[in-house]
């Protein structure tokens, strides 16, 4: 059993050291970029760990894949429903993030194949979670999480026991409003423009009937998505779009026709990565997102309606 660190002792002089590592220690001045550590500390921490607390930083990860599972669940799937958001965590009693070990055939049989796993005690509460799947996938991309293969599944024996997430109803509301989602705010004028490119693909996507669609968004908005270092070294923004909708039949059919929606926004030059429809509450009733005459109109609150 790994024993804790005492920062009180110099445990650092008795760490075994590498030729390498002690030619390492005697460049002074050097910085470890990535910590802001010299080498000879960054190394020795990094050697530390690995050598006595092997699983110390598999419990951090772990601990991070909680709290991003948490803020997708609270800040986004169920953003709109605190209470709903609340039961899915009380119900969760285990959320892995892992390499799947199991033989596969094909060209990428040797291509590592990640699962996140969502074990879930209720019935009823695995069902809501399957229906959002989804959208849990991409709140879950966008905190940073990226796997293959999304399972959800029954929890079994000991593991009901297990309650990684205890937030009573108050603590879920005050984390909501203060853990705002993580977004790159784009400036009005910006926002406007790429909702013109929207208005655009709803009329190539919808036609004649473009304008009735149109009618019933309330809201909308553009949330970019970062997909990690790689995304970024291509310099391609891709974004959510958020779409507020009054009439039930109008939203189905946002729906329906989503992929034609994210074809059309690509062809001119807007890349959508998704499109979430949501039901637009009673503050929006008589808003219209996109106006017959004049621009269309940016909803800022997106991310932090109260």
């Amino acid at each position: 059993m790994p024993c804790p660190l005492d920062l009180s002792l110099n445990w650092f002089s008795f760490m075994p050291c590498s030729s390498e590592h002690a030619k390492r220690n005697t460049q002074k001045g050097q910085q470890d970029l990535r910590y802001g550590l010299s080498l000879s500390l960054a190394d020795g921490l990094h050697d530390f760990y690995r050598s006595v607390d092997p699983d110390g930083r598999k419990a951090l990860k772990a601990s991070r894949n909680l709290e991003a599972y948490k803020r997708a669940v609270v800040l986004r799937t169920w953003r709109d429903n605190p209470e709903c958001a609340k039961l899915v965590l009380d119900h969760t009693n285990a959320f892995y993030v892992r390499k799947d070990d199991a033989p596969r055939k094909g060209a990428d049989k040797d291509t590592p194949y990640i699962l996140c796993e969502i074990c879930i005690d209720d019935p009823l509460v695995r069902s809501e979670v399957n229906f959002r799947q989804e959208m849990l996938r991409l709140d879950l991309a966008y905190e940073g999480l990226h796997f293959d293969e999304l399972r959800i599944k029954p929890s079994k024996f000991g593991m009901k026991d297990r309650h990684p997430f205890t937030l009573s109803l108050e603590e879920i509301v005050a984390f909501r409003q203060q853990g705002v989602p993580r977004s790159a705010a784009l400036s009005p004028s910006k926002a406007s423009d790429n909702l013109e490119t929207v208005k655009r693909a709803f009329c190539l996507t919808f036609g004649e009937r473009a304008e009735d669609v149109l009618d019933t968004v309330c809201a909308a908005a553009l949330e970019q998505v970062n997909f990690g270092e790689r995304a970024a070294r291509r310099h391609v923004q891709r974004f959510w779009l958020h779409l507020y909708i009054a009439e039930p039949q109008f939203a189905h059919m946002v729906k329906t026709f989503s992929p034609a929606l994210v074809e059309n926004a690509r062809l001119l030059g807007l890349r959508v990565h998704a499109v979430q429809v949501h039901d637009a509450p009673e503050s929006l009733a008589g808003r219209k997102a996109f106006p017959r005459c004049g621009a269309p109109h940016a909803f800022k609150d997106v991310l932090s309606r109260a």
